[in-house]
């Protein structure tokens, strides 16, 4: 019998593989998890920043007079819990309090944070604008950034990601300030790099200056750091069925959708979308009470929940998650949920690519195709259930 490619892919790399739709799914590897919640992780600070704007907490860690914080969910086996381990992304969440402003910086990793809740002015090399919830901003490698909170009584609060294109020694590269003279004390510390970096014609354009440790390479004439995702379109996969993706044309979702995400970077997104090939970034909504069935792809992915409850299914693992929550899927791994909470299931999603991007390009395919086909037969787990495997 002649062998497909993805049965052949089943028993080369998953020996124990199913194949119930048309990816293999190996199953959870014993011992991990896909399941992390943001209130489980420590609120850290940078043992770097002076003790007026990190606090007094020690060995890295915010306390009460700490001015930010931030907190790893998956990354560097050496920032992380064991099982959200990876060495090209690295995400968590950020927290400022109200008035406060977080120092101009830099640093050779890609960025780009999404602002959850509040309002703040953000600069990235010459541009500056006021973001509120839905703001992503992208910030190129050695792009010099900072932000003050524009409430006076509520904290900002942002989800990054730093990822690697091929060489993940980038993420253990930390930042470091524009102005270091600048942020000796809370009178004298500034958002932006002093004095504005020019910007570039084009990539060629050597207008690099040295700010502190690292060159500020400038902005490239014609670009923007930020887009909003309201300025992109509401999208539903071709491939899902029609019950579930609505009937809108050509990936479009209208009003008959059961979900939607918006692409806020990716591979030859169109503007004002931003362009990189390494990884997709977005958010997604999906209505109260249905189910988006059990699915999987080659690209490795997680989810952070924003707001909303769900059931959600890994593998054989199954947990209720909510605001806080992320989810780690591993490639291949067999997953999907049902949204369990009266209000929309809210949260912001990431492929990315080690170091062969084409793996983005390869989308998700139904685990159980027959039962997805129908609304009222659709799971969100994979039947059968993937078995755990030792190794």
């Amino acid at each position: 019998m002649k062998l497909s490619g993805i049965m052949l892919c089943a028993l080369l790399l998953f020996p124990a593989a199913l194949c119930a739709g048309e990816y293999p799914t190996p199953g959870r590897l014993d011992g991990t998890t896909a399941f992390f919640s943001e209130n489980d992780a420590p609120k850290k600070a940078n043992k770097s920043y002076p003790e007026w704007y990190r606090g007094k907490g020690g060995d890295g860690l915010a306390d009460e007079s700490a001015l930010y914080f931030y907190k790893e969910l998956i990354g560097p086996s050496s920032f992380v819990k064991k099982g959200h381990n990876n060495d090209y992304f690295y995400m968590g969440t950020l927290e400022l309090k109200p008035g406060e402003t977080y120092p101009a910086h830099n640093h050779p990793s890609k960025e780009i944070y999404y602002v959850i809740e509040g309002e703040a002015q953000w600069y990235v090399d010459d541009e500056s604008r006021t973001v509120i919830a839905g703001d992503m901003i992208y910030h190129a490698p050695y792009a010099a950034h900072g932000w003050k909170n524009l409430s006076d009584s509520k904290p900002l609060k942002v989800a990054w990601i730093w990822w690697a294109s091929g060489d993940k020694s980038v993420i253990e590269k930390g930042a470091r300030f524009t102005n270091p003279d600048l942020f000796s004390s809370k009178d004298k510390v500034k958002p932006y790099p002093v004095p504005l970096p020019k910007v570039r014609l084009n990539e060629n354009d050597k207008a690099n200056v040295k700010y502190g440790e690292y060159p500020v390479p400038g902005r490239i004439a014609g670009t923007s750091a930020f887009v909003h995702e309201n300025a992109t379109p509401k999208k539903a996969t071709k491939s899902h069925p029609k019950w579930f993706r609505g009937t809108g044309e050509n990936g479009i979702a209208d009003e008959n959708a059961k979900y939607f995400y918006h692409e806020l970077i990716g591979p030859n997104l169109p503007k004002p979308a931003i362009d990189d090939s390494h990884i997709y970034f977005g958010p997604l909504e999906q209505k109260s009470g249905y189910v988006y069935p059990a699915h999987n792809h080659p690209a490795q992915e997680i989810y952070y929940v924003i707001s909303g409850e769900a059931q959600w299914y890994v593998d054989d693992e199954e947990q209720t998650v909510k605001a806080g929550s992320l989810i780690y899927h591993r490639p291949y791994a067999a997953h999907g949920w049902k949204v369990t909470s009266k209000e929309p299931l809210k949260m912001i999603w990431a492929w990315w690519a080690e170091e062969d991007p084409s793996v983005l390009s390869v989308s998700a395919k139904m685990i159980n195709p027959e039962t997805a086909s129908d609304e009222k037969t659709a799971l969100p787990y994979a039947k059968p259930v993937p078995p755990v495997r030792k190794k």
